[in-house]
């Protein structure tokens, strides 16, 4: 089952949007070539407000155990810091069922869960 990811950030003193995309580009490049041509990755996406103060990250994966590999690579590790040197996770809305994934979310403070009906 499909399930998204959304990450609310908060730009740090002094980082622009400019610096947050900058600090999302070798995330990103990690993140493509460790999914390769797989159909488990729905969106991987990072929107900067106009306002240059906050930001939303997206994810959609076809299933929980996408997310657990992601999660667990190097990529994934060497890359993280870089954003959140530029920014604060404020929010994190996981839409659906996350299925083997939602463990690792439950231990992000704020993480809140959502169902569709």
């Amino acid at each position: 089952m499909v399930y998204r990811i959304i990450v609310g950030l908060t730009l740090k003193e002094g980082a622009t949007g400019k610096d947050l995309s900058d600090a999302f580009k070798p995330l990103r490049s990690a993140h493509v070539s460790f999914f390769g041509g797989q159909d488990k990755v729905i969106d991987y996406s990072l929107y900067v407000a106009d306002d240059g103060k906050t930001a939303i990250l997206t994810e959609g994966y076809s299933d929980g155990d996408a997310t657990m590999g992601w999660a667990g690579s190097d990529g994934y590790k060497e890359n993280l810091p870089g954003i959140l040197s530029k920014a604060d996770i404020t929010s994190l809305d996981v839409l659906g069922e996350p299925g083997a994934a939602r463990e690792l979310l439950e231990g992000i403070p704020g993480a809140r869960f959502c169902k569709a009906i």
